[in-house]
Protein backbone atom coordinates (compact mmCIF):
# COMPACT_ATOMS: atom_id res chain seq x y z
CA UNK A 1 0.00 0.00 0.00
CA UNK A 2 1.30 3.62 -0.72
CA UNK A 3 1.92 5.19 2.42
CA UNK A 4 1.63 8.79 0.80
CA UNK A 5 -2.19 7.74 0.00
CA UNK A 6 -4.45 9.03 2.42
CA UNK A 7 -6.31 6.47 4.39
CA UNK A 8 -10.04 7.13 2.77
CA UNK A 9 -11.70 8.56 5.22
CA UNK A 10 -14.80 7.67 7.50
CA UNK A 11 -18.49 8.78 6.75
CA UNK A 12 -20.42 10.45 9.81
CA UNK A 13 -24.58 11.09 9.96
CA UNK A 14 -25.39 14.30 12.12
CA UNK A 15 -28.69 14.07 13.91
CA UNK A 16 -29.93 17.60 15.57
CA UNK A 17 -33.20 17.96 17.05
CA UNK A 18 -35.23 19.83 19.44
CA UNK A 19 -38.72 18.98 20.94
CA UNK A 20 -41.05 20.48 23.26
CA UNK A 21 -39.54 20.47 27.45
CA UNK A 22 -42.72 19.06 28.19
CA UNK A 23 -43.67 16.10 28.58
CA UNK A 24 -40.02 14.94 28.96
CA UNK A 25 -40.67 11.57 28.33
CA UNK A 26 -40.58 12.83 24.82
CA UNK A 27 -36.88 13.97 25.36
CA UNK A 28 -36.31 10.74 27.01
CA UNK A 29 -37.71 8.68 24.48
CA UNK A 30 -35.22 10.17 21.95
CA UNK A 31 -32.38 9.96 24.40
CA UNK A 32 -32.52 6.46 24.94
CA UNK A 33 -32.91 5.40 21.46
CA UNK A 34 -30.13 7.25 20.36
CA UNK A 35 -27.81 5.98 23.32
CA UNK A 36 -29.00 2.43 22.08
CA UNK A 37 -28.01 3.19 18.82
CA UNK A 38 -24.22 4.10 20.20
CA UNK A 39 -25.09 7.93 19.50
CA UNK A 40 -22.10 10.43 20.47
CA UNK A 41 -23.46 13.36 22.14
CA UNK A 42 -21.52 16.39 20.68
CA UNK A 43 -23.65 18.61 22.91
CA UNK A 44 -27.31 18.69 23.98
CA UNK A 45 -29.79 17.22 21.14
CA UNK A 46 -26.38 16.88 19.18
CA UNK A 47 -25.58 13.43 18.07
CA UNK A 48 -22.95 11.50 15.83
CA UNK A 49 -23.16 7.86 14.41
CA UNK A 50 -20.80 6.72 12.06
CA UNK A 51 -21.93 5.46 8.57
CA UNK A 52 -22.90 2.32 9.54
CA UNK A 53 -25.62 -0.29 8.18
CA UNK A 54 -28.63 0.23 9.05
CA UNK A 55 -27.85 3.44 11.29
CA UNK A 56 -29.06 5.89 8.92
CA UNK A 57 -32.81 4.15 8.63
CA UNK A 58 -32.97 3.91 12.84
CA UNK A 59 -32.13 8.00 12.63
CA UNK A 60 -34.50 8.78 9.78
CA UNK A 61 -37.22 6.75 12.18
CA UNK A 62 -36.14 8.82 14.90
CA UNK A 63 -36.74 11.59 12.76
CA UNK A 64 -39.99 10.73 12.05
CA UNK A 65 -40.54 10.85 15.79
CA UNK A 66 -39.22 14.23 15.78
CA UNK A 67 -41.95 15.44 14.14
CA UNK A 68 -44.74 13.30 15.73
CA UNK A 69 -43.62 14.69 18.99
CA UNK A 70 -44.05 18.41 17.17
CA UNK A 71 -40.63 19.15 17.29
CA UNK A 72 -37.75 19.52 14.35
CA UNK A 73 -34.69 17.56 14.16
CA UNK A 74 -31.72 17.96 10.57
CA UNK A 75 -30.13 14.88 9.89
CA UNK A 76 -26.92 15.34 8.13
CA UNK A 77 -25.86 11.83 6.30
CA UNK A 78 -22.42 11.23 4.98
CA UNK A 79 -20.14 13.70 6.43
CA UNK A 80 -16.49 13.58 6.12
CA UNK A 81 -14.39 15.14 9.20
CA UNK A 82 -11.23 16.07 9.01
CA UNK A 83 -8.27 14.03 10.64
CA UNK A 84 -7.90 15.38 13.46
CA UNK A 85 -11.46 16.04 14.17
CA UNK A 86 -12.32 12.20 13.23
CA UNK A 87 -9.50 11.05 15.60
CA UNK A 88 -10.73 12.83 18.42
CA UNK A 89 -14.70 11.83 17.39
CA UNK A 90 -13.35 7.93 17.42
CA UNK A 91 -11.41 8.17 21.01
CA UNK A 92 -14.47 9.49 22.36
CA UNK A 93 -16.55 6.60 20.76
CA UNK A 94 -13.93 4.52 22.59
CA UNK A 95 -14.36 5.93 25.21
CA UNK A 96 -18.36 5.98 25.62
CA UNK A 97 -17.83 2.16 25.18
CA UNK A 98 -15.11 1.59 27.77
CA UNK A 99 -17.40 3.55 30.19
CA UNK A 100 -20.05 0.64 29.06
CA UNK A 101 -18.03 -2.27 29.56
CA UNK A 102 -16.80 -0.48 32.90
CA UNK A 103 -20.11 -0.92 34.29
CA UNK A 104 -20.72 -4.11 32.77
CA UNK A 105 -17.72 -5.31 33.92
CA UNK A 106 -19.08 -4.49 37.78
CA UNK A 107 -21.91 -6.02 37.51
CA UNK A 108 -19.90 -9.21 36.10
CA UNK A 109 -17.89 -9.18 39.29
CA UNK A 110 -21.39 -8.91 41.47
CA UNK A 111 -22.71 -11.86 40.00
CA UNK A 112 -19.73 -14.11 40.25
CA UNK A 113 -19.60 -12.94 43.88
CA UNK A 114 -23.19 -14.17 44.24
CA UNK A 115 -22.61 -17.08 42.60
CA UNK A 116 -19.35 -17.87 45.48
CA UNK A 117 -22.12 -16.87 48.21
CA UNK A 118 -24.40 -19.10 47.24
CA UNK A 119 -21.80 -21.90 47.09
CA UNK A 120 -20.86 -20.98 50.84
CA UNK A 121 -24.83 -21.16 52.16
CA UNK A 122 -25.25 -24.42 50.30
CA UNK A 123 -27.96 -22.65 48.39
CA UNK A 124 -28.59 -25.19 45.03
CA UNK A 125 -32.42 -25.01 44.67
CA UNK A 126 -33.81 -25.23 41.45
CA UNK A 127 -34.73 -22.07 41.81
CA UNK A 128 -31.79 -20.20 42.44
CA UNK A 129 -29.80 -22.24 39.71
CA UNK A 130 -33.01 -20.42 37.01
CA UNK A 131 -31.97 -17.24 38.96
CA UNK A 132 -28.82 -17.16 38.19
CA UNK A 133 -28.74 -18.34 34.63
CA UNK A 134 -31.37 -15.72 33.99
CA UNK A 135 -28.71 -13.02 35.00
CA UNK A 136 -26.00 -14.06 33.18
CA UNK A 137 -28.34 -14.28 29.80
CA UNK A 138 -29.35 -10.85 30.92
CA UNK A 139 -25.67 -9.93 30.99
CA UNK A 140 -24.70 -11.71 27.93
CA UNK A 141 -27.51 -9.55 25.76
CA UNK A 142 -26.19 -6.26 26.98
CA UNK A 143 -22.48 -7.35 25.64
CA UNK A 144 -23.77 -7.84 22.45
CA UNK A 145 -25.73 -4.94 22.42
CA UNK A 146 -22.34 -3.06 23.46
CA UNK A 147 -20.29 -4.84 20.71
CA UNK A 148 -22.92 -3.91 17.87
CA UNK A 149 -22.20 -0.39 18.90
CA UNK A 150 -17.87 -0.83 19.43
CA UNK A 151 -17.17 0.46 16.57
CA UNK A 152 -13.92 1.06 17.49
CA UNK A 153 -12.81 -1.87 19.49
CA UNK A 154 -12.59 -0.49 23.11
CA UNK A 155 -10.17 -1.86 24.86
CA UNK A 156 -12.01 -2.99 27.95
CA UNK A 157 -14.66 -4.99 25.41
CA UNK A 158 -11.90 -8.03 26.04
CA UNK A 159 -11.91 -7.89 29.30
CA UNK A 160 -15.67 -8.17 29.75
CA UNK A 161 -15.48 -10.89 27.10
CA UNK A 162 -13.20 -12.83 28.68
CA UNK A 163 -15.16 -11.84 32.40
CA UNK A 164 -18.02 -13.38 30.49
CA UNK A 165 -16.17 -16.50 30.09
CA UNK A 166 -15.49 -16.94 33.10
CA UNK A 167 -19.31 -16.42 34.30
CA UNK A 168 -20.36 -19.18 32.01
CA UNK A 169 -17.56 -21.30 33.90
CA UNK A 170 -18.72 -20.48 37.27
CA UNK A 171 -22.32 -20.61 36.20
CA UNK A 172 -21.62 -24.46 35.10
CA UNK A 173 -19.86 -25.21 38.41
CA UNK A 174 -22.30 -24.05 40.26
CA UNK A 175 -25.42 -26.36 38.39
CA UNK A 176 -23.59 -28.65 38.88
CA UNK A 177 -23.45 -28.23 42.70
CA UNK A 178 -26.57 -27.89 42.27
CA UNK A 179 -27.48 -31.22 40.45
CA UNK A 180 -25.51 -32.92 42.74
CA UNK A 181 -26.98 -31.73 46.08
CA UNK A 182 -30.71 -32.46 44.58
CA UNK A 183 -29.62 -36.07 43.78
CA UNK A 184 -27.86 -36.60 47.33
CA UNK A 185 -31.21 -34.58 48.63
CA UNK A 186 -32.92 -37.55 46.44
CA UNK A 187 -31.29 -40.18 48.17
CA UNK A 188 -31.82 -39.00 51.76
CA UNK A 189 -35.76 -38.26 51.19
CA UNK A 190 -36.14 -37.63 55.11
CA UNK A 191 -33.96 -34.84 55.12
Amino acid sequence: MDTLTPAPQQKWHLFIYKVPGEPSSKRIYLWRELNRLGALYLQQAVCLLPAQPGLLEKLEQLQARVKEFVGNSYLFRDLELDSQQETRVIKEFRELRNTEYQEMIKEIHKYLAELDKEIRIHNFSPAEVEEEEAELEKIERWYQRARQRDWYHAPLGEEAARLIEEARAALARFTDLAYSASKTDESHPGN
